[in-house]
């Protein structure tokens, strides 16, 4: 019991369609444990429980599931989405977990220094020794730190941090102060002195917007001086 009766049958015949595993759609945290389950359903959309063992197993690097379905993570580089699969008879099922990270920068070889792990993961995941921030693993003069504030590749040496003055047309006491990329997740501060010594201040004008071709522009627009620096400053 439960049994489903059909009137007019003497028997019936049950047919496995799918093996499903359960709960689904799952989520976890890293370092964190989830039970997960396997059953039948048949093709007429009732479920009943495996008759033969099941077989478990994933091939995320971050997840392991044991022989009664526990999966366990550890520390993450990042949110991810792994896949847990069991087999039964000529059955398979899988599911889908999403894995969330709890703290930007914590993971293995890449924990505290600085840098958030998923973007280090992204890009030196096969070479972590090559991800340290003061590292300029592609050799383009910018290093990982400055790379991951920018938004540019640290494996391609002609992904850069571009940045350059213009003269303004009818304008004389004003430069157009250009940097790319830009990014939506980023705040900059277009920041200037004198002599490099002096402290370096909020340049008045427009406010850095980013333009259709993704460059950003900003203005100074007390431009006066014999000579002037220009710094980018990018949280």
């Amino acid at each position: 019991a439960p049994l489903l009766v059909r009137t007019g049958f003497v028997g019936q015949l049950w047919d496995a369609a799918s093996l499903d595993l359960a709960p689904q759609p799952a989520a976890m945290s890293e370092s964190s444990t989830l039970q997960l389950a396997a059953q039948l359903t048949g093709d007429d959309g009732t479920t009943q429980p495996t008759a033969t063992a099941v077989t478990w197993e994933t091939t995320s690097p971050f997840l392991t599931v044991d022989a009664a379905g526990l999966v366990t993570t550890g520390l993450l580089p990042g949110d991810q989405n792994a896949i847990v699969s069991a087999h039964g008879g000529d059955l398979t099922g899988s599911a889908l977990i999403s894995l969330s990270d709890l703290t930007p920068d914590d993971y293995g070889l890449f924990a505290g220094d600085g840098l958030e792990d998923d973007w280090q993961w992204l890009w030196f995941g096969t070479d972590p020794g090559s991800a340290a921030p003061g590292t300029d693993a592609d050799s383009d003069g910018q290093t990982n730190a400055m790379e991951f504030l920018a938004g540019t590749n640290p494996l391609d040496p002609w992904s850069l941090l571009r940045i350059r003055m213009e003269r303004i047309t009818g304008e004389e006491t004003a430069r157009r102060l250009i940097f790319e990329p830009w990014l939506p997740i980023r705040t900059y501060t277009w920041r200037s002195s004198m002599d490099l010594q002096s402290p370096w201040l909020p340049v008045q004008g427009d406010p850095v917007a980013v333009q259709p071709d993704g460059e950003a522009h900003a203005t100074d627009d007390f431009a006066t001086e014999p000579r002037k620096f220009y710094r980018l400053q990018i949280e």
